[in-house]
């Protein structure tokens, strides 16, 4: 052998030995500064991430933002799926989170519990937030669980959550994608990649969004809407049992800093600001204790303006308002605010002194359409009250008359009534403003009895009929009207087009000096509230159908263009015609620019092909169960899906599921 050649073969050796001892030696300081550092920052107890995956799905096209953009229009450019080939839809995957297995999702979950997630698309997957609220990242194209995150603590199931929101930052971000989603009182910050907390972000990657909320009971609290993302701010309202003590936690809206979670600014629907106007309506000081008038619902934003416009509730408690004397501004009212500095530019209060828990409850809908040779910058709010009214969004003005209307004052001790509530003129209502009873058992009298809580004949109340010591069928009821599965504006028609219930609900009051509380006490009033749903035996509504409509309205002339019954309820099969009265509608519709509206949320568990400029109905298809959420649309490599998250709902009295199923062509 040459002598080089074994020279070469004994360096090249001895440098290989070299490396080795080095390479050992740099892995062991790695690992003492490692070990270190996890020492000064332990990881956090929430870190509950599983199932991470190489991802398989790119070009992913689909909403980053809760309904599909921040005007909460719910509409899609997507063309592929069109009124000629809606029929041929097939179930492109299905995926079940696991959740209906753990014991926590049952036929006993309370009634507002259910599968209500709207997916969002972030980082080519589609993020989904479970029924138990757990968070799973899916393949777009397939459905396969990429990751899975689960709070430490998230057994108190009390509500649904509707989903998640992302931010998409700089490429220099470390963090270019996050999620946002809030678990019972706690706001969550993760990597979209791999689902793990993002450590800078509040307590290593989570905040509790009960503290510095005045008048404690923090337990009273939920926040089960995706905040709202304004340039680096994640916007966050919450839900406050609003009836069941007075002194409950105020309904604060606050900014948070993406990167590192502190508050930016603070909006008080309650005013506590003495130099606020909106003080002066809250006669004897009631303001000071007084909770609630928070925004449950999901909030929108105008780019272009920087406005965000933010639906407000009922102040505690909803059906007694002795305690809190004066109309209460900005309690239940469309409220437009600077997004970035949290004030308020201008308001208009739908409900005077709510006593009947008629929150604003959806999504305000921001959109722009022509009047003559005027483009008017629209934002329609929908109500409980199966009203919806409209304003030019930057300056609060009506866009049709609404009118102060003389209303019952309430004969009930201690109460304080508005004399009047604000009616608009158009649109007219979607539904019945006053209640009929439906007498089924004419028909049908073994199959259906009244159940016997109700009296032989009940009192039938109209809009704003206040509550009282006899007792009365609310109509609308609290449950809508339309609720917060909000409206679509569907460019291709120029409609707006929303679901709503047209129901009753009984409601009576009970004076505790008379009678011990047997279920809602409204803890520091002098009365206790039953509440039921003006139903028989077999849960089919006690008042005239349809009991469930879709409906398209002309945001120009304000007329309603056409309104149908949506879906059917299985247990009225032994009314004639059953098919055609409508259900309970607990979801909301999507339009596209081939004027098609999908729609779900019936108890009949069916999603609906519409055509939009008609509501004539083209398709459905069957569901394992209730459909209780807003669908989507997206695509994959040019491939388009509709999703829907499907796991029924506490309304409908279901088993409850967990499954998210996609249709494609």
């Amino acid at each position: 052998m040459p002598v080089e050649k074994r020279l070469f073969s004994k360096n090249t050796l001895c440098l290989l030995i070299v490396f080795i001892i080095a390479t050992t030696i740099l892995l062991l300081i790695s690992s003492r500064q490692s070990s270190r550092d996890n020492a000064a920052a332990p990881t956090p107890s929430i870190t509950r991430t599983s199932s991470i995956k190489t991802i398989v799905s790119t070009d992913v096209v689909g909403p980053a933002v809760y309904a599909g953009d921040t005007f909460g229009s719910r509409f899609y450019t997507e063309s592929g799926i069109n009124i000629s080939n809606v029929k041929s839809l097939k179930l492109a995957w299905r995926y079940s989170s696991g959740d209906a297995n753990t014991g926590q999702v049952g036929p006993q979950v309370p009634m507002n519990m259910g599968f209500e997630c709207s997916p969002i698309v972030c980082d080519n997957r589609l993020i989904v937030v479970t029924p138990t609220e757990a968070i799973v990242a899916l393949d777009p194209s397939s459905g396969a669980e990429l990751w899975r995150f689960e709070p430490a603590n998230y057994s108190h199931l009390f509500q649904a959550n509707r989903g998640p929101a992302c931010w998409i930052g700089p490429v220099s971000d470390h963090h270019r994608y996050r999620i946002l989603y809030s678990s019972w009182r706690n706001l969550y910050e993760l990597d979209a990649t791999t689902g793990k907390p993002i450590d800078e972000f509040g307590d290593h990657g989570t905040i509790d969004l009960s503290e510095g909320l005045d008048r404690g009971h923090p337990e009273m609290m939920r926040f089960n809407s995706p905040p709202l993302i304004v340039g680096n701010t994640a916007i966050c309202g919450g839900q406050i049992n609003d009836n069941f003590r007075t002194y409950a936690p105020s309904g604060d809206v606050r900014a948070y800093d993406i990167h590192s979670g502190k508050i930016i600014w603070t909006f008080h629907p309650i005013p506590v600001d003495h130099t606020d106007p909106a003080s002066k309506t809250w006669l004897d000081r009631s303001a000071a204790r007084t909770g609630g008038a928070n925004v449950w619902s999901m909030m929108s934003y105008d780019p272009k303006s920087g406005l965000a416009y933010l639906p407000t509730s009922s102040p505690s408690n909803d059906f007694y308002g002795g305690t809190r004397p004066g109309i209460g501004l900005y309690a239940d009212s469309i409220v437009c605010i600077n997004a970035a500095t949290g004030k308020v530019k201008w308001f208009y209060q739908l409900v005077h002194h709510n006593l009947w828990d008629y929150d604003i409850p959806a999504e305000p809908l921001l959109f722009n359409y022509r009047r003559g040779n005027n483009l008017i910058p629209a934002v329609a709010v929908a109500t409980k009250m199966g009203r919806i009214f409209l304003f030019n969004r930057m300056t609060g003005v009506p866009l049709f008359p609404i009118k102060e209307v003389a209303v019952p004052k309430s004969n009930v001790p201690g109460e304080w009534t508005s004399p009047t509530q604000p009616m608009q003129v158009l649109p007219p209502p979607l539904v019945a403003q006053a209640g009929s009873s439906y007498n089924v058992t004419e028909s049908n009298p073994s199959e259906f009895t009244n159940t016997s809580e109700f009296p032989g004949k009940i009192a039938m109340g109209s809009i704003y009929t206040p509550p009282s010591l006899n007792g009365f069928v609310q109509f609308p009821g609290f449950l809508g009207g339309c609720n917060w599965a909000g409206m679509t504006y569907d460019k291709a028609s120029g409609l707006i087009i929303t679901t709503a219930n047209n129901l009753g609900h009984y409601i009576r009051l009970y004076s505790k000096a008379n009678e011990q509380p047997k279920e809602n006490p409204m803890i520091g009033t002098p009365y206790w509230v039953l509440t039921r749903e003006y139903w028989d035996n077999n849960k089919v509504p006690l008042t005239k159908p349809p009991w469930g409509i879709i409906v398209g309205i002309d945001p120009v002339t304000g007329q309603i263009r056409w309104k149908h019954p949506l879906g059917y309820l299985p247990q009225a099969n032994k009314i004639p015609g059953y098919q055609h009265l409508g259900s309970l509608v607990v979801g909301g519709c999507v339009s596209t620019a081939t004027d098609l509206v999908f729609v779900a949320g019936t108890s009949d568990s069916h999603l609906r092909a519409l055509k939009g400029s008609t509501g004539k109905e083209l398709a459905s298809f069957t569901l394992p169960n209730v459909g209780a959420a807003l669908p989507i649309i997206y695509s994959v490599k040019g491939r388009e899906y509709v999703v829907i998250c499907c796991g029924g709902h506490g309304a409908f009295n279901t088993d409850h599921k967990d499954q998210v199923l996609a249709f494609s062509l």
